[in-house]
């Protein structure tokens, strides 16, 4: 069978839930996973579900051709069907929207026991890469839209579906994550402001988040 490669895409613009992109979650997988889910309007997300089904029925094709020429059974071909399971749901708490899944492993072990590690780029709503020391932590809220690769696989238990791999997320709007409780309001008469730091921001025009 000819070698295939996965399919890239580039989600809508959507709102940020559950986001890991900095720190990778590690609650099932010693090694970490970077992931982050995406709110996006039943109308927006169409074309994306769309190609994600589009693949799959691609997929589907490929692995039975695939068995085929590895000499399995018509049989063994017959049970070759599409999974049930979707990287995308609707969403229960907020009518006609789609919640799509994005994740990649954090790190994998190489045959000679050597860890690599990846990382997931953020990118500004200019379009430049934000540089490790100055990613934010997206939080719940953020609009920012997702670059992932469309991957096939083929489970026994679950049969040929496509999963969203994780490559890069843009930022439009930020709600940055902070995990230290509520904050203070500004103190009236000033005070420290560490080295370094601007104390006029300037307001953003409609461009969004930008470093």
């Amino acid at each position: 069978m000819a070698k295939t490669y996965p399919t890239l895409i580039t989600s809508p613009f959507g709102t940020s839930l559950w986001a890991h992109l900095i720190e990778a979650d590690k609650k099932f997988s010693e090694l970490g996973d970077f992931k982050v889910n995406l709110k996006v309007g039943e109308a927006e997300a169409q074309g994306l579900i769309d190609q994600i089904q589009a693949e799959k029925e691609k997929a589907l094709a490929f692995f039975q051709e695939e068995a085929k020429a590895e000499g399995k059974t018509a049989k063994a071909i017959a049970k070759i069907k599409l999974s049930d399971i979707d990287p995308f749901e609707e969403d229960e708490e907020e009518e006609g929207v789609i919640i799509f899944k994005f994740k990649r492993k954090a790190a994998y072990v190489k045959d000679t026991g050597e860890i690599v590690h990846f990382d997931v780029p953020l990118v500004d709503a200019t379009g430049k890469t934000i540089p490790d020391d100055k990613k934010p932590n997206i939080g719940n809220g953020s609009t920012i839209r997702v670059m992932a690769e469309l991957v096939p696989y083929n489970m026994a238990t679950s049969g040929v579906g496509v999963s969203l791999r994780l490559k890069k997320v843009q930022i439009k709007d930020l709600v940055e994550f902070g995990g230290d409780g509520p904050g203070f309001d500004a103190c009236d008469d000033g005070g420290y402001v560490p080295a370094g730091m601007d104390e006029n921001f300037g307001s953003a025009d409609d461009g969004g988040y930008s470093v």
